[in-house]
């Protein structure tokens, strides 16, 4: 049974090495901000003030694609963490269900579901299509 509860606890931590990259990279972003977008001319004539302005133009357009993709990183960051939650909880309601251990657990649900006759699991028995003389070959 334990196994079960690795799993959310394995996506847990992938979700907090996600928010940890989110956050680099965010640093980094804001780090290249002004250097990339406040470009000064290399010189005074008209192409190096064009080139300026170009580089410029592409680094605000980096910076707002940027943004973008912080929300939605950050939005995945938390579905994935809230993903973990509810299958953590399912399986706490799913243990519960079946009882302290597994076994007496697994035993009650091929009870339930074996039905009369062994379906699933036994000789037949005296269930199912044996009991109607019509049926008998």
């Amino acid at each position: 049974m334990s196994n079960l509860f690795e799993v959310p606890d394995a996506v847990a931590a992938a979700a907090g090495d996600l928010d940890n990259i989110g956050s680099t990279i965010s640093q980094a972003n804001t780090a290249a901000a002004f250097p990339t977008t406040g470009l000064v001319a290399a010189g005074a004539d008209d192409v190096s003030l064009g080139v300026a302005q170009l580089f410029g133009a592409h680094a605000q357009d980096y910076q707002a694609l940027s943004a973008q993709l912080e929300a939605f990183h950050q939005d995945f960051v938390q579905n994935i963490t809230a993903g973990a939650s509810a299958y953590a909880q399912a399986e706490a309601a799913g243990a519960k269900a079946l009882g302290n251990s597994w076994q007496p657990g697994q035993q009650g649900l091929l009870n339930a579901s074996n039905g009369a006759g062994g379906l699933l699991r036994g000789d037949g028995g005296t269930g199912g299509l044996s009991n109607n003389p019509l049926l008998r070959w």
